[in-house]
């Protein structure tokens, strides 16, 4: 159930090996090295993948942990995530989570604990992160996007983070980040009410740049990321630095306090029911 030491090596081996090619996927992702940037496609639409609609399971998160590490000190200068086919990620792999009431904090402790690293080294990643929004994006795909430093969307996206639907509290950061970007009222309305927003209404509360239509969506996107590469590499990582330094400290501390809650949380037997009637009722889109 848990990522051994042995995996964890063999990821590292095939980032040496590969790091200078064009591209190459790993089980979870793809990693495309593009002039001046990285292109990370969240997901993989091979037959052998184990995530639904780019859904993060421990494996994932591990992959692109690894990969943003590695990338902090590499020669790219900026950082594109995106996801693959037509959903930029449906969050937290909650099929992984269900289990029977022996292992089911097992695995809660396992999602957090490589959950919890993840969003560390957003907080940490000195180089700017951004996000293109191709689509539907829920969870923890939406509840990381403040701590990445651009978020593109296209027309045809929507944010939800239906935490009280799925039975458990707030992820990335969000419980902190989402009232200082939007408000106290509108936070409520992601977080609490789980309400689903268009990519228009995205853009309006301050939780996306700019919103492209679809049809030309990674042309528009792309131009915009290439243009960091004629940017003074140095100025970007310092004034990247200086915006975070103050509130570096904050987030770290939610980080730690917001997954203790979710092992709490993903571990319950209500929430448990919770994540199942979930499935259930989305089980056309999780799966297809």
């Amino acid at each position: 159930m848990e990522t051994t030491s042995k995996e964890s090596t063999s990821l590292e081996r095939r980032w040496s090996i590969r790091q200078m090619e064009g591209a190459y996927r790993l089980k979870e992702m793809m990693v495309r090295k593009c002039e001046g940037y990285v292109h990370l496609v969240l997901g993989s639409e091979s037959k052998n993948r184990s995530c639904f609609k780019n859904s993060f399971n421990p494996n994932m998160i591990s992959e692109l942990t690894l990969v943003l590490k590695n990338l902090m000190s590499d020669d790219s200068l900026v950082v594109l995530i995106s996801g693959s086919g037509n959903t930029f990620s449906a969050g937290v792999d909650l099929h992984y989570l269900l289990h029977g009431e022996s292992d089911r904090r097992i695995a809660a402790r396992n999602m957090a604990t490589h959950l919890k690293e993840l969003v560390s080294v957003l907080i940490a990643f000195p180089k700017p992160l951004i996000a293109a929004v191709n689509g539907a994006a829920s969870g923890l795909a939406v509840a990381m996007l403040p701590l990445l430093d651009l978020v593109y969307a296209s027309d045809k996206a929507s944010f939800s983070c239906p935490y009280v639907d799925v039975g458990q509290t707030p992820e990335a950061c969000s419980s902190y980040t989402f009232q200082k970007i939007m408000g106290p009222a509108m936070a409520n309305e992601l977080l609490i009410r789980g309400r689903k927003v268009t990519a228009l209404e995205a853009h309006q509360i301050g939780l996306v740049t700019q919103v492209f239509w679809p049809e030309n969506f990674m042309s528009e996107v792309t131009p915009r990321v290439q243009n960091f590469a004629h940017l003074n590499t140095k100025v970007l990582t310092s004034t990247k630095m200086l915006m975070r330094h103050h509130k570096r400290a904050k987030l770290e501390t939610v980080n730690e306090a917001e997954c203790q809650h979710l092992i709490d949380c993903w571990s319950s037997s209500r929430t448990q029911s919770h994540m199942k009637a979930y499935i259930e009722r989305h089980n056309d889109w999780l799966a297809g």
